[in-house]
């Protein structure tokens, strides 16, 4: 039996209500709230495109436990099924039913039986930790992908990459009882057993974009962004909080699609991108470009490539011959170092030694330079000024042992020189050396096409080519400066001179507004250890962002999360250093 349009008439803006309706007093109810209306806010976003009350035929709701996802679903879906392996949970579900048109089923999704391209939507909440091989994990996204109908659609809650972390194994124990304990770790997972109550029960945390990659062979997959949903919702009371879960959510792909995992980069920054999702639709379908080629994580919007995928030239051996002539200092920095990539900069030093993709995620990172000390590793941190000066600053707070070198390889836009010298001073005081190199380049050519490791006078890096082949000129009426390739060439959008073998380099003023790098460039060492970086300017005054923790003391300052709310941005997005609109 299924039910009718008339007899459905919730629309999308009532989820919200009967999200702030479920939510409890105390901290296992407002975590399941959380879920509940993230689940949502996926389903939303996959459903934005169709008529306000259209519905779903037949709906799946996989590990339903006692039901309240599944009556969530019950909302939109004509027909719905949920299936879990405990009885007692089946039991539980069955009794506070409320839909005559749900049913449940004591049943594992692997032997669940349906028809192929038979359903038009799956959700599942804390299932694929129990799937603990590879091959499972695939055979199982097979199955999804198979019994879905074309253009069906899927919601995944998954625990995320800082589940495992002390912090959360606190938090966990303290408010929810659970009991974790992890024996095995990896660039994929972690591993090891879970408890709640007396009840011991195996786990697989997957690494969330490991998972990504894999999803995205069969979907056109995205990431939630939680933080900032559960943030808007009054649901998260803290920036520092870290969400204990991740939600991926994407329709089905069509047809034999292959997509080679090694090759995507993905970031909470460009999955779920309207954007990014051009990006990925149009990727999916290009068998042009070789396997081996990388991919920049600046997908979209900045793209000149038809497939609006920007192709990242990789020429290791050649890069690190002219890197060190050019800066001999590295030369210590690159024995087998830890490479930790912050997102979204790359020296394009892939496969010189082990590399950790933190996703600006400050636990990861944190493990990382830990893992380098441990390892007596120096450590490569690939990142943007801001957001890696963050991680840093988090990491010398938080770590109890760091690797005695540090080469920050940073790119993306300008790192102010107060900033540079505040994060020196800072490490200096826990005897780590930071070495800086400032990268400069744009993707189809290289990762880095110019480096710098001092600055001139005036505090603007000099620039030296660090790309075999590179040619560096300026447009003759703008001083634009162009780099090319003798296959390409690409104009910059910023100003250059040559001063000798060096350039400078001067930010276009949409980029880089004058006064804003003065007032950067005035800033102490307390004041960066207290301001984001992150700025907004209305007429004469100018607003600062404050980091987390620290409250403000004045007009125009606003708390990290107030920021983000008022003015929109985060750790992914270039800051808005423009005081004015400007043309040149």
């Amino acid at each position: 039996m299924s039910v009718s349009d008339t007899q459905l008439h919730e629309s999308l803006d009532t989820w919200g209500s009967y999200v702030k309706s479920a939510t409890g007093e105390n901290r296992i109810e407002k975590y399941h709230a959380s879920i509940t209306h993230c689940m949502a806010e996926a389903f939303r976003t996959l459903k934005a495109t169709q008529p306000e009350h259209f519905f779903w035929d037949r709906g799946l709701d996989v590990t339903c436990g006692g039901g309240k996802s599944t009556r969530l679903m019950a909302r939109f879906c004509r027909q719905l099924t949920g299936i879990d392996r405990s009885s007692e949970l089946i039991r539980q579900a069955t009794q506070q039913n409320e839909s005559d048109f749900t049913e449940f089923e004591l049943a594992s999704f692997e032997d669940y039986a349906t028809e192929d391209e038979s359903l038009d939507v799956i959700g599942a909440t804390w299932f694929l930790n129990h799937v603990h091989t590879v091959e499972k994990l695939r055979q199982t996204i097979e199955k999804m992908h198979r019994i879905l109908k074309p253009s069906g659609a899927i919601a995944l809650v998954i625990p995320s990459d800082s589940f495992t972390s002390q912090q959360t194994q606190i938090l966990t124990r303290e408010h929810f009882g659970w009991q974790q304990a992890w024996s095995e770790s990896t660039a994929e997972y972690t591993r090891g057993v879970f408890s709640s109550g007396n009840q011991w029960t195996e786990a697989t945390i997957w690494q969330p974009m490991f998972l990504a990659r894999l999803l995205n062979e069969y979907f056109d997959i995205h990431c939630l962004d939680v933080k900032r949903t559960l943030i808007q919702q009054s649901l998260l009371d803290e920036m520092q909080s870290e969400p204990l879960f991740e939600v991926l959510y994407g329709v089905k792909r069509s047809g034999e699609v292959q997509v080679d995992c090694k090759t995507e980069a993905f970031s909470g920054a460009n999955i779920g991108s309207s954007s990014s999702r051009e990006a990925t639709s149009k990727k999916a379908n290009a068998t042009s470009l070789p396997n081996n080629q990388q991919r920049s994580y600046s997908a979209g919007s900045t793209s000149s490539d038809a497939d609006a995928f920007r192709v990242v030239k990789h020429d290791l051996p050649a890069r690190l011959g002219l890197l060190t002539d050019r800066f001999p200092g590295i030369r210590s920095y690159l024995d087998n170092p830890m490479i930790i990539s912050a997102y979204p900069a790359s020296l394009g030093l892939d496969g010189l030694g082990p590399m950790v993709d933190t996703f600006l995620h400050p636990p990861a990172f944190l493990r990382a330079l830990r893992a380098a000390a441990v390892e007596n590793r120096s450590a490569i941190i690939t990142s943007q000024p801001l957001a890696g000066a963050e991680l840093l600053l988090h990491g010398l707070d938080a770590a109890d042992t760091l690797p005695r070198k540090i080469l920050w390889a940073v790119g993306g836009y300008y790192l102010p020189k107060s900033l540079e010298n505040t994060i020196r001073h800072a490490f200096e005081s826990r005897d780590v050396t930071v070495e800086v190199l400032h990268c400069y380049g744009a993707a189809e050519l290289a990762h880095t096409c110019l480096a710098a490791g001092k600055r001139d006078d005036a505090g603007w890096p000099e620039f030296q080519p660090v790309l075999p082949g590179l040619q560096v000129s300026t447009d003759a009426g703008s001083g634009e400066l162009v780099l090319g390739l003798p296959d390409r060439s690409e104009r910059t959008g910023d100003q250059a001179r040559q001063s000798g073998e060096s350039w400078q380099i001067i930010s276009n003023v949409r980029r880089l507004d004058p006064a804003v790098r003065e007032e950067l460039e005035s800033w102490s060492m307390y004041d960066w250890t207290r301001r984001t970086g992150h700025l907004h300017a209305e007429n004469d005054t100018t607003i600062f962002q404050l980091r987390s923790g620290i409250q403000p003391t004045s007009s125009n300052q606003l708390s990290l999360n107030d920021f983000w709310q008022r003015f929109g941005g985060g750790w992914t997005t270039k800051p808005n250093w423009s005081r004015h609109q400007h043309s040149w």
